[in-house]
């Protein structure tokens, strides 16, 4: 299990892979940065912020490799992107 220490929004500069789903996070798109502790070792990963939510939310703010796969964002949290101000 990852102990976060930091967490930012970057855009990235190259290709990284999610932590928590594995999928590539493609060069210039949105990610989160997350910088932590995991077995006494500094760690530096990099999430999809769809992935961040959802583990966020499910672990309190401690993940580890390949977490997203097993987790579902619940209703409640996903932001409708179809409503009208």
């Amino acid at each position: 299990m990852l102990d976060i220490v930091r967490k930012r929004q970057v855009a990235t500069r190259k290709d990284h892979e999610c932590f928590a789903c594995i999928k590539t996070i493609k060069k210039g798109e949105e990610a989160i940065y997350v910088t932590g502790k995991q077995d006494n070792q500094h760690i530096r990963v990099y999430l999809h912020p769809k992935c961040n939510i959802k583990t966020g939310k499910n672990l309190a703010d401690a993940i580890y490799y390949k977490c997203a796969n097993k987790m579902t964002i619940p209703k409640w949290m996903v932001q409708e992107t179809n409503k009208k101000s």
